[in-house]
């Protein structure tokens, strides 16, 4: 669920009562990815386990579960 006006639906630099917003979807877009890359698939974090360990260390594996969940629904996806 994305924060009103945010165009923030992957809860990215959401946190306490910080709130990322970005002016339309696609800047988000930009600006997740980058993130992604620079800072997990540069330094070799590459799977939603590989990624948990570092942006959400406390989590039982849910959030790698979830993650991957909807990575393959997009993946059976016809887009």
């Amino acid at each position: 669920k994305a924060p009103k006006n945010s165009h923030n639906c992957w809860g990215y630099a959401i946190y306490g009562s910080n709130l990322k917003k970005f002016p339309n979807y696609s800047a988000a877009i930009d600006a997740v990815s980058h993130s992604l890359s620079a800072e997990y698939k540069q330094i070799g974090l590459i799977t939603p386990e590989d990624i948990m360990r570092k942006y959400t260390p406390s989590s039982n594996g849910s959030w790698a579960k979830g993650v991957s969940h909807f990575m393959g629904e997009l993946q059976n996806t016809n887009l």
